[in-house]
């Protein structure tokens, strides 16, 4: 019998579920996520804010969340009283609180966030 600790996909802590695989199945990793759902903290953390999720049509190492669509794993949140500063059109935002977006767009929508942080803690 293989005894699995599963952990949360967003953070890697671990969650309290365990799986129990038969022991003819061979895991290599005793530690892995197996499914989507957030551990608690992830979950009030994206519950309370706008969860921007990376996701890419490229398969790897992730298991597909819809078809021929995987997460990359990068993630952020943003508070609700910044979303205007992120996304300037407030239909998109009135009724989601979850978007999934492309390499290319997370990284200037993170690069941007990080830029001005930094002009944010000169002055």
């Amino acid at each position: 019998m293989n005894i699995i600790q599963t952990h949360c996909f967003f953070c890697g802590s671990s969650k309290p579920e365990t799986l129990v695989l038969p022991e003819k199945e061979q895991i290599e990793d005793k530690h892995q996520f197996v499914d989507y759902e957030p551990c608690e903290k992830c979950k009030e953390q994206m519950d309370n804010n706008y969860l921007f999720l990376e996701i890419t049509k490229t398969p790897n190492h992730n298991k597909e969340l819809f078809k021929d669509v995987y997460p990359t794993g990068r993630w952020f949140c943003v508070k609700p009283e910044y979303i205007d500063q992120v996304i300037k059109n407030k239909e998109l935002y009135e009724n989601n609180r979850q978007f999934m977006i492309d390499e290319e767009t997370y990284d200037k929508m993170f690069m941007n966030m990080v830029n001005e942080d930094k002009n944010d803690t000169k002055n």
